[in-house]
């Protein structure tokens, strides 16, 4: 990948600063004069309507890039970083000449139609600008906006990580007792869901003890020790195969929920609380308040720190998404439902997947037998057991296959309708009419 700085090659200062950033990019960007008819050809194949304006060029193989506007400030900052930037900055500010000067139109002109980047960097001075682009939270780490066009919220993510929304309900809802929207936040191992429930007219306190007792969850309390942009919350470690730092709040109206899988780096759980403290409820001007519980931080630090991180390989399969563990390569039965079906809605261990399938409008539970289209079984017990159903004809055996905790990398066998203590869990439709294949 080749970046260019396009520099007026004309103005003695102008090439000096370019050199400078050039330097203090550390090798991202290579100094280029606007002047040389190749890179001008480049530019214009590349954007046939391109005019004088702040614009970054990237070269890999045949293909050009040319950014400008917001996405040529987001390149910039994620490029060099934050730090960086402002280095960049200061460099403008100090070469900038006395308007008397006699290089003061040159280098005015210099920064008004020639250096993309150099227009650009200045702009971070400004904090408004620097609020709305990209902030920065804990660690330098530089964030930006996610607007929620269904809910009109506002937060701040990670600008390194993306966001994918995995489920949607349409409105008028399917079901307003199952999840309305999740919103996934994900990074290098970093995986943080945002779940949107209808508060069904409940208070935080009377919907979270209504959802233990619903989905069955026996370790979690029901009373708020935070507050939210000015909402009542609860904050909570689940500790189970994949731990979870869970926080609810309510507006009155929706419950949400923050969930952040652990990964073993600070770096995420500090991502988390900024995510949690720049969140912001649609149509409010005023301040908000929130107050996280010091006792909770300092736990979650020391318990961030000490667990593993995603496991991507496991027993020679891969999966990059997965955020099940794995026991040191030896198997984990969600991480091969979740390889299976190429993604579940589920979080934590075995034992809890049953309960969470009315989370989710699309899934469904049977005790009789699997779905027509793959299906996973579960059992009871601590943690619980999860299978992938591989092989069903609608009657008689099912062939499943499965992986055990810590014991085994997988293994096929066949199993009764009935076999599984809790049941089945698929996604779609009934349990299967008869001679069809899962």
């Amino acid at each position: 990948m080749k970046r260019y700085l396009l520099f007026d090659s004309g103005c003695s200062l102008c090439t000096q600063l370019a050199r400078d950033i050039e330097f203090e990019s550390d090798g991202w960007l290579e100094a280029k004069s606007l002047r040389d008819p190749e890179i001008l050809a480049l530019v214009k194949t590349a954007r046939p309507d391109w005019q004088w304006q702040p614009t970054l060029l990237e070269i890999e193989e045949d293909v050009v890039t040319v950014s400008t506007g917001i996405q040529l400030k987001a390149r910039i900052v994620k490029g060099v970083g934050i730090r960086r930037a402002w280095r960049i900055a200061e460099l403008i500010t100090k070469a900038t000449p006395n308007p008397g000067h006699t290089l003061y139109q040159e280098r005015r002109n210099f920064l008004r139609q020639s250096s993309a980047l150099l227009v650009t960097i200045p702009l971070l001075r400004s904090p408004a600008l620097v609020r709305t682009l990209f902030s920065t939270g804990p660690g330098g780490m530089a964030y930006q906006d996610y607007r929620d066009s269904d809910f009109g919220f506002t937060l701040q993510y990670p600008t390194s990580w993306k966001i994918d929304v995995k489920h949607r309900q349409l409105y008028p809802w399917k079901d307003d007792e199952a999840i309305l929207k999740r919103v996934i936040s994900s990074g290098t191992p970093a995986l943080v869901y945002l779940d949107v429930w209808s508060s069904r007219g409940k208070t935080l306190h009377d919907w979270l003890g209504w959802y233990k007792t619903s989905r069955e969850v026996t370790d979690m309390p029901i009373d708020s020790n935070a507050t939210v942009a000015s909402m009542p919350a609860m904050i909570f470690l689940q500790n189970q195969q994949r731990d979870l730092l869970i926080t609810y709040f309510s507006d009155e109206k929706y419950v949400y929920r923050l969930m952040n899988w652990a990964t073993g780096e600070k770096a995420h759980v500090d991502a988390y609380w900024h995510m949690l403290e720049s969140y912001t409820p649609p149509d409010v001007s005023g301040k908000v308040v929130t107050v996280l519980p010091q006792s909770m931080i300092q736990e979650t630090n020391l318990w961030a720190t000490s667990k593993a991180v995603r496991i991507a390989n496991c027993c020679s399969y891969y999966d990059s998404g997965n955020p099940f563990p794995c026991c040191t390569n030896q198997g984990n039965c969600t991480w091969w439902c979740y390889y299976k079906y190429g993604y579940v809605p589920f979080t934590g261990n075995a034992e809890t997947w049953w309960g969470q399938v009315p989370d989710y409008p699309e899934w469904n539970r049977s005790t009789s037998g699997p779905s027509c289209l793959a299906s996973i079984a579960c059992w009871s017990g601590s943690p619980g057991h999860v299978a992938y159903a591989a092989y069903w004809s609608g009657t008689g055996n099912v062939g499943i296959s499965e992986m055990s905790w810590c014991a085994n990398c997988g293994s096929s066998r066949s199993i009764s309708p009935s076999n599984p203590s809790q049941g089945w869990i698929f996604k779609g439709s009934g349990p299967c009419p008869g001679g069809v294949q899962v």
